[in-house]
């Protein structure tokens, strides 16, 4: 009895273990399934992409035809805006710098020296508009002739108001007599009316007080001729001041305009003739240019690689999986020249997805910044040799979408709108 009980309850123990374990394993198979269904796996990409250091190295082209002469070497480290070459043949280069820096610095006052045994090229038509343009103004604001005629005129001037002031003492004493007279006419009227005088001395009397304010009459119109005279003169004066500040503002106007296009020119002459660095960097003739030389329009004289632990690179990939590509993502690099087994491989991080799709015969799909700290590399195991344009292989992973919502949006696509 006591056997047929044990063995019931090893029986019913086995079932029960059987049945959790079973319970257990498919417990695991629903979360193993779960979350095969609901997670998202990472997804391999390659692509190609493409080195260069902090900037794309810039070529530096001719803008017209002419015989090359450098002022920088090959291997030169240059600064952002330096001057390293200039064409022959378009005016003294040393004397056109000079220039251009008189120009910077005169802006307030619109004067520069000309060196006129200088050859210009270009510039000389300005050049000879510009000096011209300040010689007039010279011969005008310093000739002397309004001048004197000015100085003729203040001394007329001077002089007619003395003698006005002499005619009208003369006004007044010849008006006091004339009134002395006019009385005494009427005195001796009234005298001979009376029978007192004569009538000789009576018209005697009247004719002298005629003759005094005859005499009056011509002071005061000889006043009158010489105030007009005092002010033509005054107005003469008054005009040829005038024009001369008309004519030296027109000059001055005139001075400024040649002056502009003169500043324009020699800008515009540097933009054609001198080639300059847009960027820093060490310079490099890739087309081995030799010194005064003769290049046509287009052609690269020299390339300036940037310099630095910074590098930017293109990565080209297919547009297949580009929505799970994010700015910040950490990409493998792989270079073409150095075999990833021996020298393993570069880190770089992801900036600035584009937001059009590129196409050329081969290939179709995005692009999108590298960025690559080579002082940081601590999966790359030897000294790295950087060179300007260097390609490989990336790789990178991304998270596609579930099983799950795979499902979810294939039934939104069958559900009924």
């Amino acid at each position: 009895m006591n056997e047929q009980m044990f063995y019931y309850k090893d029986t019913l123990l086995s079932r029960m273990a059987v049945r959790l374990s079973f319970i257990m394993i498919v417990i695991i198979c629903v979360i193993i399934i779960w979350v095969g269904i609901t997670c998202e796996w990472p997804s391999p990409v390659e692509g190609r992409f493409s080195l260069t250091k902090g900037c794309r190295p810039y070529s530096i082209t001719a803008q017209c035809r002419g015989e090359i002469s450098y002022l920088a070497n090959v291997n030169d480290t240059v600064r952002v805006d330096e001057p390293i070459a200039y064409m022959l043949g378009h005016g003294d280069y040393t004397t056109i710098v000079r220039l251009k820096h008189q120009l910077e610095v005169s802006d307030s006052n619109y004067i520069v020296e000309i060196q006129t045994n200088k050859f210009y090229g270009d510039l000389s038509v300005h050049i000879k508009n510009y000096i011209t343009a300040i010689n007039e103004y010279k011969i005008v604001s310093e000739s002397k002739i309004s001048d004197l005629n000015v100085r003729s005129n203040t001394e007329q001037i001077k002089s007619l108001r003395e003698k006005r002031s002499n005619i009208m003492e003369s006004i007044y004493r010849t008006e006091e007599e004339s009134e002395i007279l006019t009385n005494q006419s009427k005195q001796d009227s009234s005298l001979l009316s009376h029978g007192a005088i004569t009538k000789f001395e009576a018209e005697k009397s009247k004719l002298l007080s005629i003759q005094k304010q005859t005499e009056l009459l011509q002071l005061k119109s000889e006043l009158t001729i010489i105030d007009k005279y005092i002010s033509e003169l005054m107005n003469d004066s008054k005009i040829i001041k005038t024009l001369k500040l008309e004519e030296i503002a027109k000059l001055e106007n005139t001075i400024k305009t040649t002056y502009s296009e003169l500043k324009e020119a020699v800008a515009e002459w540097f933009n054609r003739y001198e080639l300059r660095t847009p960027i820093c960097g060490i310079l490099e003739n890739p087309l081995r240019i030799n010194n005064r030389q003769t290049v046509d329009v287009g052609t690269e004289i020299f390339r300036v690689l940037p310099i630095g632990d910074l590098v930017e690179g293109e990565i080209y990939f297919d547009a297949l999986k580009s929505y799970g590509i994010k700015e910040g993502m950490s990409v493998k690099l792989i270079l073409d020249d150095y075999d990833e087994n021996d020298y393993g491989f570069l880190v770089g991080q992801i900036e600035d997805i584009s937001s059009s799709i590129f196409k050329t015969n081969e290939l179709s799909g995005y692009t999108c910044i590298v960025m690559v700290d080579l002082s940081k590399q601590s999966t790359f195991h030897a000294p790295l040799d950087f060179k300007h344009g260097m390609n490989g292989i990336v790789k990178f992973n991304i998270h596609q979408k579930s099983l799950w919502d795979k499902f979810r949006i294939w039934l939104l696509r069958k559900s009924p709108t």
